[in-house]
């Protein structure tokens, strides 16, 4: 869908404007009138010399998802009703989950809806989706009529209606299960033809607005579109199987829907696609709300950038973050360490919530924006999104960002393209997640426009009645759309003479040659041209002309042009080929090859050279490379490489031999090179064969295996099971050169072993273990015991819990010598006394009185814990007398305890502290912890008290609800509700430590610049406090019009204000009729989506936060 992946609020401290919008057709942002008169509030940004009115207002639009413009300048809208009431979220819906997990097919999912909803899973047909038609029918600019053009989308399985592109009568609209071709063949504006192309789309739930979407038309004339990491199964119409049922991807087909192709995978949620002037595809793919950054993606063909959905549920995001996926290719160190050779890495980190897409086509703006494409970035309020534009530059065999800035902000984008008039459309959803029933499309002009007229004008007669002469000239126009359609009309009427001549003709612009060449590759996939009149091309001294040629020959799987690609990869006809060139060959080459369904061995040698020569460099080439040799090369021709000096080559090998599943991945795990044997053990884990998984587990028992390689080993250890796999994971958890983490996680896997889940511990997939009897470790653990507690302290504490799980006896001395070792670390004492206690130890009864007192306070509590079990009755004693203390943390540990037992002495102590409360003048860092357990009791006593307490509440305090959250939060709980809660998901709109999003502001420091009342206040009352700078206040002046911004001074006469394009404005009181401050992004009740519990250790966090540090490890 076109908005961004969450429906929830999305931050706690999203201290930023809800702006107010009083858009209406007819005034434009410069204050000109039209006839209606009805204002425009000037609180967007936009570049100088743009103006900016309503093209159709919410009269006429609900609920936008995206648009199309035709010839005509019709406008077809995608409207959603389906949000939340048909159109789900696994986070609403976590009791299906597994179930989400494991289906493979539409029809699972459908199943699961009956098996989970029953009766009730016919009310996901209440409401529909529809396509709607916007007309101006007195032609004076803005839409005065709209039709319902098709609806019905409403079938149980149904997603959201995303995608619509309209090309000469053809509607094409995206509604998992389907991509629809829609017609009105009588001109009434209702389409009376719904054709199915093809169907299976959206085999999983996910994330809500992860549908089908994306499309547009291609340099090639197919129709290109995307989806979401709901994944597909799809059967083509030629009989091909595409199914990844969990990840998103780009595809592609001819306008009848033959020739279906997956394009590209590995995505999260591939919005919508937008191609450059020279055939290059880019698309914007959101983040995972874990910190990470949203992606501007360059589409390489047989590209995967990493994306698995079922990374989603876990809480690190798995290898996502573990392995640096989403970042830029050696954008650190760190990156350049872990991050798989496999996947495509981004051009850049850009947006917050990428939505709409397109490029420029040439015409309607200044020449300061040719080249540039134009995303709409939502992101759930208006003065968080906008459009943004920037351009790519070429960068070896991809692309560098540039010139990256906001082009439009304050209107809450959700789609983004250029009409033939050569205005701008923006279609605006106008306020949060859900939709509300409002909507319109914006229209943004230039004076720059006026060159854009005669295009509308050329489009609505149509080029079919034009001689070739007149089309050739007009690939030659500034407007691509003109272009490719006089290429489209040349390539239907069979010009092939024409468009040879064209693309030879090297006095003509390149772009006019590249069109032509695109041109002669339609005619090439209808059998109308011959491979030798494109193979002078390979010699042009143009690159892009050069490229353009490579990339039809592929598209053509001409067999008889292997030799002249792999000429183009080793430069035998003295010139040099670009990196971009070299990619482009080895791709054809492996399309050739799947599509001859034969080997192409005589290319893997200049495959295989071209990888050490580029010597991991440029991930766009390694990236083109692996996939040409995962079809043109046999497993046994790879796995020769094993021998080869060159570590780029080994690891192409790698790379290519994982892309084919094969098991044979096992020979390089030997290798001395770390990446190699990383990937091969990535390789391998993601076979899922029984051959590959067992070759995997051979490794745990090395010695000095990669971190990564080591965790893989490890979980396919897990996987197998027995003792000997046990043993094998052992052996890594006792190993004091192993990372800590490894480590921990094999002690996890060695607790897990007898129950397995069905979700996969390392990715978070479902990947059922075969059920298996329970393992008798207890003598080899016995055997290891100095090696499995020596270590970090994570470490130790994770081995006490090892041995209390399998209840090894002969731990007790070891244990009770780091209970007594004062030098211990806390943490590790703590755990080694619970082990104790875990294990009954009968010396515990003796030693436990003793250690109630202990010098630490960890240890102290878990003595506690021991004694309530022991002598409930010394334990309600001991309570007592830690309440009449000050350390909160062990008081609050005592009253959970008291809490828990049931005796009449338990309640009195409860009582007592609660009237201590009475008298206090304000809270107590333990005043909630005792407000609970009085509701837990059920005592009467106790909750007399704890109402006395809530009537001491001032109703005139706003906060009077919550100052008991103002102290006494833990840090760590705290840390977790900032980071990993699901409802709120603060990190994705701030930032701390380098990790998070940068919506909102920056948050590393706010506990040292903010008390904690402050803090409390911006999250139960979040208008309240709005961070400077993040606050706007409208005004509505005597003369009628709207001014916006920031107050930066306020005199007794006058405000000075900055807009949002940084001028300073000077408001005169005299001339203010009214104005509304600003209210935070966040909506006022969100903290009822937390305890408060959750609310006291936020709080806790936040104020925990006064140095901005290096991001944690939370990505390590």
């Amino acid at each position: 869908m076109k908005y961004h992946t969450g429906f929830l609020p999305s931050s706690i401290l999203l201290l930023v404007v809800f702006i107010l919008s009083f858009w209406c057709e007819g005034k434009t942002t410069e204050g000109s009138e039209s006839g209606d008169g009805i204002a425009i509030a000037e609180i967007v940004q936009l570049p100088p010399g743009m103006h900016m009115d309503v093209f159709a207002d919410e009269s006429l639009v609900a609920n936008p998802v995206a648009f199309s413009i035709d010839e005509m300048g019709q406008v077809f809208v995608c409207e959603t009703f389906r949000q939340g009431k048909g159109v789900e979220d696994n986070r609403k819906h976590l009791v299906w989950l597994e179930d989400d997990l494991a289906a493979q097919s539409v029809a699972d999912r459908l199943a699961m809806f009956r098996k989970h909803l029953g009766e009730k899973v016919h009310d996901y047909s209440a409401f529909e989706d529809r396509v709607r038609l916007l007309i101006d029918t007195d032609h004076d600019t803005f839409a005065d009529k709209v039709v319902t053009f098709a609806d019905g989308f409403n079938e149980i399985e149904d997603g959201t209606g995303a995608g619509v592109l309209a090309i000469n009568g053809d509607v094409y609209y995206t509604c998992i299960p389907n991509l629809w071709l829609l017609k009105d063949t009588d001109g009434n504006g209702i389409a009376d033809v719904k054709k199915t192309l093809h169907s299976g789309y959206g085999v999983r739930v996910a994330f809500r607005g992860h549908d089908m979407h994306g499309l547009t038309l291609g340099p090639d004339g197919r129709v290109y579109f995307s989806i979401g990491d709901r994944g597909y199964n799809v059967i083509t119409p030629e009989g091909n199987h595409l199914h990844r049922p969990y990840c998103g991807a780009v595809f592609r087909c001819e306008r009848d829907g033959s020739g279906l192709e997956e394009f590209a995978y590995g995505l999260r949620n591939p919005q919508e696609l937008a191609f450059d002037d020279y055939g290059n595809l880019f698309t914007g793919d959101n983040n995972s709300d874990s910190g990470d950054l949203a992606r501007l993606v360059y589409v390489l063909p047989e590209s995967d950038s990493g994306w698995r959905m079922y990374y989603q549920y876990l809480d690190d995001r798995g290898p996502w973050n573990r392995e640096r996926i989403w970042l830029p290719y050696r954008c650190d160190e760190k990156t350049a360490a872990v991050q798989p050779a496999s996947i495509l890495p981004p051009v850049a980190n850009l947006a917050d919530g990428p939505s709409g897409f397109v490029a420029y086509p040439g015409t309607g703006l200044p020449a300061q924006y040719n080249n540039h494409f134009f995303l709409a970035d939502f992101y759930g309020t208006p003065a968080l999104s906008g459009i943004r534009s920037f351009a790519v530059e070429k960068y070896g065999a991809g692309f560098a960002l540039q010139d990256s800035e906001w082009f439009i902000k304050g209107v809450l984008a959700t789609d983004v393209d250029f009409g033939f008039d050569g205005s701008m459309y923006i279609s605006d959803w106008i306020s949060g997640w859900n939709g509300t029933g409002k909507g319109r499309i914006i229209r943004v002009t230039s004076s720059s426009q006026e060159a854009a007229t005669e295009i509308a004008e050329l489009l609505q007669v149509g080029l079919e009645k034009l001689s070739t002469t007149e089309l050739i000239n007009l690939l030659e126009h500034d407007d691509r759309r003109v272009r490719q359609r006089a290429q489209f009309t040349l390539a239907d009427r069979g010009a092939l003479k024409s468009l040879l001549e064209v693309s030879t003709d090297t006095s003509r612009d390149v772009l006019a040659r590249i069109h032509a060449i695109w041109g002669l590759g339609q005619l090439s996939r209808k059998k109308a041209v011959n491979y030798q009149a494109l193979v002078p091309l390979l010699k042009d001294s143009h690159t892009e002309v050069r490229r353009n040629a490579i990339v039809v020959l592929g598209d053509g799987h001409f067999p008889q042009t292997v030799p002249y690609l792999i000429d183009a990869l080793t430069e035998k006809d003295e010139r040099k080929s670009s990196p971009a060139e070299k990619a482009a060959a080895a791709i054809a080459l492996g399309r050739i090859a799947r599509h001859e369904k034969k080997t192409l061995v005589q290319a893997v040698p200049a495959l295989l050279d071209t990888l050490a020569s580029n010597n991991n460099v440029d991930p766009v080439l390694r990236c083109a490379v692996c996939s040409s040799l995962s079809f043109c090369a046999t497993a046994d021709q790879l796995v020769q490489c094993v021998s080869d000096t060159r570590q780029p080559v080994r690891l192409g090998a790698v790379v290519a031999l994982a892309r084919m599943q094969s098991p044979q991945l096992g020979a390089f795990l030997s290798d001395m090179d770390a990446q190699v044997v990383t990937e091969a053990a990535r390789g391998l884990y993601e076979n899922r064969d029984k051959e590959s998984i067992r070759c995997l587990a051979g490794l745990g028992s090395s010695r000095n295996v990669p971190n990564i390689a080591q965790r893989y080993a490890v979980a396919a250890s897990f996987r197998i099971g027995g003792l000997p796999e046990a043993e094998k994971v052992l052996a890594v958890a006792a190993d004091q050169a192993v990372s800590e983490e490894i480590r921990v996680e094999a002690m996890d896997a060695l607790m897990a072993w007898k129950n397995p889940s069905d979700i996969d511990r390392l990715s978070g997939q479902y990947r059922p273990v075969e059920k298996r009897p329970p393992l008798d470790f207890t003598e080899h653990l016995s055997q290891c015991l100095e090696e499995l507690f020596s270590g970090t302290e994570k470490v130790k504490i994770k081995a006490a819990g090892l041995v209390t799980f399998f209840e090894v006896e002969a731990a007790v001395d070891l244990l009770w010598t780091r209970v007594n070792d004062v030098e211990e670390e806390p943490g590790a004492r703590a755990a080694s006394l619970k082990a104790l206690f875990g294990l009954h130890d009968p010396a515990l009864k003796d030693c436990v009185g003793a250690l109630v007192r202990d010098g630490s306070a960890a240890v102290r509590k878990v003595a506690r814990t021991i004694l309530a079990t022991i002598d409930p009755a010394e334990a309600v004693a001991e309570a007592e007398y830690v309440l009449q203390g000050d350390s909160t943390d062990e008081q609050q540990q005592v009253i959970e305890m008291l809490c828990q037992l049931s005796s009449t002495k338990a309640d009195s102590v409860l009582l007592k502290a609660l009237r201590l409360q009475l008298t206090a003048d304000a809270h107590s860092p333990i005043t909630l912890d005792l407000l609970e357990a009085a509701k837990r009791r059920g005592v009467k006593s106790l909750a007399d008290a704890a109402g006395e307490i809530e009537n001491k509440r001032n109703p005139e305090d706003p906060l009077g609800n919550y100052r008991e959250c103002l102290s006494g939060g833990n840090v760590e709980y705290g840390e977790k509700v900032f980071f990993k809660n699901k409802k709120v998901t603060c990190v994705r709109c701030h930032m701390v430590n380098e990790r998070g999003g940068s919506v909102g502001p920056n948050l590393s420091k706010v506990g040292r610049e903010k008390t904690a009342e402050y803090l409390l206040e911006s999250i139960v009352l979040p208008s309240a406090k709005i961070s400077p700078g993040y606050s706007t206040v409208q005004f509505l002046m005597a003369t009628g019009r709207v001014q916006s911004g920031v107050i930066k001074k306020e005199e007794a006469d006058h405000f000075v204000i900055q807009n949002a394009d940084g001028d300073l404005l000077t408001l005169h009181k005299d001339d203010v009729d009214e104005m509304q401050a600003g209210l935070s992004g966040m909506p006022a009740d969100l903290v009822k989506q937390l305890s408060k519990r959750e609310v006291r250790d936020l709080v806790a966090y936040l104020s925990s936060l006064v140095e901005e540090k290096k991001r944690s490890a939370h990505f390590e």
